[in-house]
């Protein structure tokens, strides 16, 4: 009898773990089960899959306090005002996606508060940066994301660049979504200006029109795989740094495409002049010229029309920029030619434009 109960209580046992097993399997159905489950993985926050047409969510620090936005009045030192009608930056917005090859994709992302970091202005030892987030609604060209894992990109910089600590929030006055970081030109590493941005070069405008006073003579023009990769000298003039890495020892900085892609390089404006400063092509065929690792420009034995004698000139990193195009070669021809000015056709090449 006592050997019954045992046999008796094993199957039983047998049955409730089969019939356990049985509800833990997902495959283990019948066709009127209908589809298998799945079972959920563990993945970071902003690389969760939302359901189907919902934005993913992505983590940011709130520049100000509640009931509080931004004054970028001074985009040197943007400042946290209270506003009575402070609208939340946490809103739907587009993203970015980023590849291992930096290739980019929108997407729509929904921008939450970071609860660990809720609010806070980065810690910068100088002047700060703003950068306007347009929202879906926006008609303007845009030139700065936030990526699905967090991180910001600016079309100032490139996207190899890290941006490095950042906070978003409301202008005050035209509630735009706006990015503030620290201005990386101003953290101890030189930075390299662009005449035209990122990835554009310097070409004859195909729609000019003469009788338009308006119309452009050169644009700056998209040109897939045109990247910037400048040698830099130190002050003997003897040894060059190839040592040094760009986006680590230096930065190369463009500025926002504007709507007619006209050159957006601005010099700064001349002190004590009612004129307003322009930029025009380097001599570079009248005498030597490098980038010095302070990031300033130095045109060496430049010889100016009409002299004999040598000179050397220097252009700090705010009053000249580097362009890829045509820098047209103006001299004095042959006694049979009337004309002053004479335009040789030459190579595209990476070039300069100074400021005057």
């Amino acid at each position: 009898v006592r050997m019954r109960r045992i046999r008796f209580l094993f199957l039983v046992l047998v049955l409730i773990i089969t019939g356990q097993a049985d509800e833990a399997d997902p495959t283990n159905t019948t066709e009127d089960d209908g589809p298998a489950l799945t079972t959920p993985i563990t993945t970071p926050l902003a690389s969760i899959a939302n359901k189907p047409g919902e934005p993913t969510l992505v983590t940011v620090t709130k520049c100000c306090p509640d009931k509080h936005s931004l004054d970028v009045s001074n985009p040197k030192h943007p400042t946290c005002v209270i506003a009575a009608d402070a609208i939340s930056p946490f809103t739907e917005i587009r993203g970015l996606v980023l590849d291992s090859n930096n290739n980019a994709q929108e997407v729509e992302i929904k921008l939450t508060q970071d609860s660990g970091k809720p609010f806070a202005i980065p810690p910068c030892s100088s002047d700060f940066e703003v950068h306007i987030i347009e929202d879906s609604a926006s008609v303007e060209i845009r030139d700065t994301w936030v990526t699905v894992n967090g991180e910001l990109v600016t079309s100032r910089y490139e996207a190899e660049f890290d941006h490095g600590e950042f906070c978003v929030d409301r202008d005050v006055e035209k509630h735009d979504i706006v990015a503030v970081m620290c201005n990386a030109c101003k953290q101890g590493i030189p930075c390299i200006n662009m005449c035209c941005p990122h990835g554009h070069a310097f070409v004859d405008n195909p729609d000019y029109d003469y009788n338009d006073y308006n119309s452009l003579y050169n644009i700056c023009q998209k040109k897939e795989g045109l990247s910037y990769n400048p040698v830099l000298w130190d002050h003997n003039d003897k040894v060059f740094l190839q040592t040094w890495e760009k986006n680590n020892h230096f930065l190369v900085v463009g500025p926002k495409q504007t709507p007619n892609n006209s050159m957006a390089f601005v010099c700064p404006p001349v002190p004590d002049s009612k004129e307003e400063s322009g930029v025009t092509f380097a001599p570079t065929d009248l005498g030597t010229f490098h980038i010095l690792i302070n990031g300033n420009l130095q045109g060496k034995d430049i010889i100016p029309e009409g002299t004999t004698e040598k000179q050397t000139t220097i252009w700090n990193s705010e009053n000249f920029c580097v362009v890829f195009g045509t820098a047209p070669d103006y001299s004095y021809d042959s006694e049979n030619d009337t004309s002053t000015e004479k335009k040789e056709i030459k190579e595209a090449e990476f070039t300069y434009m100074t400021c005057h």
